[in-house]
């Protein structure tokens, strides 16, 4: 394994690492005036922080969370 690939399948894998609700665990879900049920998440293996869609069961983008909470 070259040190490229060595880089892209640890990429690939801190992507798959488990999402917890960010504050340390502390996050509540809220809903928004348009009724969306949101959850503020984090993610350590990448330290990416997103919104999840409690209802739909799916990762909310940057651009539709502006567009919600707008």
């Amino acid at each position: 394994m070259t040190l490229a690939e060595a880089i892209a399948a640890k990429q690939a894998r801190d992507e798959r690492g488990p999402w917890f609700p960010a504050g340390g665990g502390s996050e509540v879900p809220f809903v928004t005036r348009g009724g969306y049920r949101l959850l503020y998440m984090f993610q350590p293996s990448t330290r990416k922080h997103a919104h999840l869609d409690l209802d739909r069961d799916m990762f909310v983008s940057d651009e539709e969370i502006d567009a919600i909470l707008a």
